[in-house]
């Protein structure tokens, strides 16, 4: 499903060339990916309200062939009982090493509001987005504990994850190792700087 509202394009003060929201809040973007020929960009979005309320905070999605025409799609990832979504990244997983994307897929690593951090997965192009039943995968080590930015190690072959915060020691490194369950345990989180 694609959301289509060409009208708000024509306003005077819209910015054309730059990204903007069809309408309401924009914030941070948020998992710049390409994947399958499309540039997938997400972005805090409050779809309810014209100024940021907290308790509404989601993850737009968008997709270009070409960074300047933009189409919009239907909100990636919406609050949930633990918490809204914030901050994160994207990564493309071709091999299913995380084990949740079967044939390959898009995985989203997200700060919820009160700073611990998720998981979500899609299987089809970004299109529909599966929040990982045993989130948060980390619990908030203090204030700010937040921004996971993921990549693939290809030497080591696991996942590493940078995370920021107030921590005494600044930022932490995590590097994520998998197993064949498809459980909590299969999942694990090691820290690697101080």
């Amino acid at each position: 499903m694609q959301v289509q509202i060409e009208a708000h394009y024509n306003e005077p003060f819209r910015a054309q060339f730059h990204f903007s929201p069809p309408t309401h809040w924009l914030n941070d973007p948020n998992g710049l990916v390409y994947y399958k020929g499309e540039y997938h960009l997400f972005y805090q979005h409050d779809p309810k309200n014209l100024n940021l309320d907290p308790a509404w905070m989601h993850w737009g999605h968008t997709v270009s062939t070409d960074l300047v025409h933009w189409t919009h799609l239907p909100v990636a990832l919406y609050p949930d009982p633990i918490g809204t979504i914030w901050f994160g990244s994207v990564v493309v997983d071709d091999h299913n090493t995380s084990g949740l994307v079967p044939g390959g897929g898009l995985i989203a690593m997200f700060s919820y509001q009160n700073q611990s951090q998720g998981i979500a997965y899609s299987t089809d192009d970004g299109r529909t987005w599966t929040k990982y039943p045993y989130n948060p995968v980390l619990a908030a080590e203090g204030p700010n504990f937040r921004d996971p930015k993921v990549f693939w190690y290809s030497e080591a072959a696991q996942w590493v994850m940078l995370l920021v915060g107030h921590l005494p020691w600044g930022c932490m490194i995590m590097r994520g190792t998998t197993d064949s369950t498809p459980s909590d345990s299969g999942r694990t989180a090691e820290r690697m700087s101080p």
